[in-house]
């Protein structure tokens, strides 16, 4: 079994890393370092996570707002898998970025409802 479906990363081959430096980047951290060797074949991931960084990491509405302006829009389960936050945390930080007017949404109850930033 591939170990970053089980992480929940990765669904399909490719996806993985991908997203790793995807949430890296919402999340305020520096990208990972990619290395690879030959004897034995082997690719790591390198993450570079200091306290300092992880003590100044974005609040969660300033995470949505960055993601949405790396995806275009997105659905309260799609920013919160991203966020790897529940929905009721995405949905409650929404509300408040929505009342700011920073973003705004396609006016239905729920399913399909999608966020995008404000133009």
């Amino acid at each position: 079994m591939n170990l970053l479906h089980l992480a929940r990363i990765g669904d399909k081959a490719g996806e993985g890393v991908p997203n790793i430096y995807r949430r890296m980047r919402a999340l305020g951290f520096p990208d990972p370092i990619l290395e690879q060797s030959s004897a034995p074949s082997r690719t790591t991931l390198v993450f570079l996570m200091t306290q300092n960084l992880i003590t100044n990491t974005p609040d969660l509405e300033t995470k949505i707002i960055h993601t949405l302006a790396e995806l275009g829009e997105a659905s309260v389960t799609e920013l919160a898998k991203t966020l790897s936050v529940n929905n009721a945390t995405v949905s409650l930080a929404l509300k408040e970025i929505c009342a700011s007017g920073t973003v705004e949404n396609n006016g239905k109850a729920t399913k399909g409802k999608k966020f995008w930033l404000k133009k």
